[in-house]
């Protein structure tokens, strides 16, 4: 070996090793926006008129999902038939053929979390196929975080969860023509909440996150930007 290739593996290994560590560990992190607590609208007495409250939004990447769990299929397939001691049901791994045993397998896979949204796990199955070749699609928005913790405890690929909130008018449609309402977005739309939105509103904010290989959020690992709520809205009226 010439003192040339000598230099440069050792440069490689020594010399740019953190660099290199570091370009692998940035492709496994990603910045989402964290939203921003909106604020309060409270009557003359202090008593509250609008509340937003915290919400999660389940959103999947099909195309990272399918292929995850085709690849999986053949690896758990494989140990099925070949290892008489392997412990995962390998009912499914039965099938007469390839193709119903694949289809057995990402059916029991789905079937937790169709379960747990209370859908039909035949148009759920159809719904996330139709979207094989995307990667972005709403499972279901605004939530209880404790239903999108269940969620990704499934494990299921390229499945994640965004944080947000979601605005509760604790005296129903009593006051309903003058607060107002806000979209799914939480964005005024009508009376003061439309009105005031800038001073309710608040800035979005922004973290870093590391993801592992199926996009599920790990941890934070940095706030780029914190989140700035908004400003409480008291009014003159009870």
């Amino acid at each position: 070996m010439t003192l040339g290739l000598v230099a440069q593996l050792i440069r490689l290994q020594v010399t740019t090793a953190d660099s290199l560590t570091k370009r692998g560990y940035d492709r496994s992190l990603r910045i989402q926006t964290e939203d921003a607590l909106r604020g309060m609208i409270l009557d003359r007495e202090g008593e509250p008129l609008a509340i937003s409250t915290p919400v999660s939004t389940l959103i999947i990447d099909p195309l990272r999902m399918w292929a995850t769990l085709n690849g999986d299929f053949d690896r758990l397939r494989e140990a099925c038939q070949t290892d008489k001691a392997y412990s995962v049901d390998c009912a499914w791994a039965n099938s007469g053929n390839e193709e119903e045993a694949r289809l057995r397998y990402q059916y029991e896979t789905l079937r937790p979390l169709a379960t747990l949204l209370d859908e039909d796990l035949a148009k759920f199955y159809d719904e996330l196929a139709a979207r094989a070749d995307q990667q972005f699609m709403y499972l279901r928005r605004q939530i209880p975080p404790s239903i999108a913790n269940e969620a990704l405890d499934l494990k299921i690929p390229g499945l994640r969860r965004e944080n947000g909130y979601k605005r509760f008018y604790p005296s129903g449609e009593i006051m309903g023509q003058i607060i107002g309402y806000t979209d799914v977005e939480d964005k005024g739309q009508e009376g003061l909440e439309k009105l005031y939105e800038n001073w309710l509103a608040g800035q979005a904010g922004k973290v870093k996150v590391l993801q592992d290989r199926a996009g599920r959020a790990l941890r934070v690992v940095e706030e780029v930007r914190p989140a700035s709520a908004g400003t409480q809205l008291q009014l003159s009226i009870d």
